[in-house]
């Protein structure tokens, strides 16, 4: 497309120094220029993705694109990104940083927040989640960074990046049918809430699988999905199983799990 831009030149002086003289010297220029209607020829600029060479054909490809040309997910200097690989709580403490910290975070965190992160690469990372209520630690005082994280922690860190709500009746859904085995899990209002959002969808069977490991490509799904949740939803009530349901409200619908 082509637009017109009116610019306006002011007068230029070059002030040169001459070695050894305390003068300067002002070459001739023209003093102005007059206002002129230029037109101007402004092309779109393709958009960019960082380039990974081991995605392609992955089932999470746009969403790992996504997450790196944002800034929230890198690769390797080989220039893969190792999609199967599982993901380490340190790695997540910095995938989680670099989507919600604010630019003073860096200066304002204590970065001696856990006993055993002294020589992470990621320690001011781990400390803002730590400042924030991100994440708690174990009750040794450590973070242990160089462990995998779980399904099920992740759902805890999501939900507390957002100050989600989590009422109690989240527990009655499970007893129901929905994600059977997150009921034994310390974060079950957590993973429910994970779910109903629709950020980490479950398998199949209807079952969630809190314990198990998450992989490089399903967690950039997962800040893929948390970045791009219908507001409308997040604004719908919440159902109580055990309540009376007024007929003119709108609720939110509970999924099925492997949607």
């Amino acid at each position: 497309m082509k637009i017109s831009v009116k610019v306006l030149a002011l007068p230029l002086v070059l002030m040169m120094s001459i070695p050894g003289t305390a003068l300067a010297a002002t070459p001739e220029l023209p003093a102005t220029i007059e206002d002129n209607d230029i037109p101007v020829t402004i092309e779109e600029v393709p958009k960019f993705y960082p380039t990974f060479s081991d995605i392609e054909g992955n089932m999470f490809t746009e969403e790992i694109r996504w997450g790196a040309e944002n800034g929230y997910l890198r690769g390797w200097p080989d220039g893969t990104f190792r999609p199967q690989q599982l993901v380490t709580r340190e790695a997540f403490a910095a995938f989680m940083y670099r989507m919600k910290a604010k630019p003073e975070a860096e200066s304002n965190t204590d970065q001696n927040c856990f006993t055993d992160i002294a020589n992470s690469q990621f320690q001011k990372e781990i400390c803002w989640m730590k400042s924030e209520g991100i994440s708690t630690g174990w009750p040794d005082g450590t973070y242990r960074p160089k462990e995998f994280i779980e399904r099920g922690a992740i759902a805890a860190f999501f939900a507390r990046a957002d100050k989600a709500k989590l009422p109690e009746y989240y527990k009655a859904y499970a007893q129901q049918g929905h994600l059977p085995d997150a009921v034994g899990s310390p974060f079950y209002k957590e993973i429910f809430w994970f779910h109903i959002h629709g950020i980490g969808r479950g398998w199949d069977d209807g079952s969630f699988r809190p314990n198990a490991y998450a992989s490089r490509d399903a967690t950039a799904a997962f800040f893929y999905r948390y970045a791009h949740r219908s507001r409308e939803l997040l604004d719908l009530p919440f159902p109580d199983p055990n309540g009376d349901y007024d007929p003119n409200v709108k609720y939110l619908e509970i999924p099925n799990a492997g949607n």
